[in-house]
């Protein structure tokens, strides 16, 4: 994807969400420098906020509404794209651009795009390239995205990595870094058997890490709670 800066991140039992989330941070601290939006320090200081919870304000609170950020989390199902880019999102007030929640924004309100993405989805095929990058351009084009976004789940193809590009080099924009998170298998397993999520709100939550307090219903809304099928 061009010139975007890419890092990895390999979760263990010892690092943890906080500490996965402290690494992040801080190195979305660095592309800030880079792009000149931080003040002061240096890439080595601004790399060692990573072992604190000071990395999660600190490091980026000199950000906060000042950069264009274009930023892409990629890792398998279960690796907490989502979770990281929701504290992201409340750190560099940037959107958090997720393709699942595009599918059903756009098969709820019966889009051109919904429809034809749900007749692919109702004969279990996948969608194709095509449709998925045309609903990721048109979230890029509304006004809460003009100043960067965070994409999570796209892209997942070279086709959708290219076209993610051109469609940034046609706004006059460029992807600023990509971040992997590499979770072992057996984590996996063990997140995605328990991972429920709310039917009404989309929160998720889980049987063994952060159950509800009524089982079935989520805590934030009271709506039904649900397996996925690919989980």
């Amino acid at each position: 994807m061009g010139s975007a800066q890419t890092m990895r991140f390999q979760y263990t039992p010892y690092s943890g969400t906080l500490i996965v989330t402290a690494v992040i941070s801080a190195v979305v601290a660095f592309i800030a420098w880079r792009r000149r939006a931080t003040p002061g320090g240096t890439p080595l200081a601004l790399l060692m906020l990573a072992v604190t919870e000071w990395a999660l304000v600190s490091g980026l609170e000199a950000a906060k509404g000042r950069i264009l950020m274009y930023l892409v989390l990629l890792g398998p199902p279960g690796s907490g794209k989502g979770t990281q880019a929701e504290r992201l999102k409340e750190q560099l007030r940037l959107p958090h651009v997720a393709s699942g929640d595009l599918f059903r924004e756009n098969i709820g309100n019966e889009t051109e795009l919904g429809l034809l993405a749900e007749g692919y989805i109702d004969q279990g095929e996948l969608v194709p390239d095509d449709v998925t990058i045309a609903m990721v351009r048109e979230r890029l084009q509304r006004p809460d995205c003009a100043q960067g976004a965070i994409l999570d789940g796209f892209p997942r193809t070279l086709a959708q990595a290219e076209s993610l590009d051109k469609m940034l080099a046609d706004m006059g924009r460029k992807l600023d870094g990509v971040l992997y998170i590499a979770v072992p298998d057996e984590e996996l397993v063990q997140r995605l058997s328990g991972r429920r999520i709310c039917r009404q709100c989309q929160t998720p939550c889980h049987t063994s890490f952060s159950s509800p307090a009524e089982e079935g219903v989520c805590d934030e809304c009271g709506g039904d709670l649900y397996q996925r099928d690919d989980d």
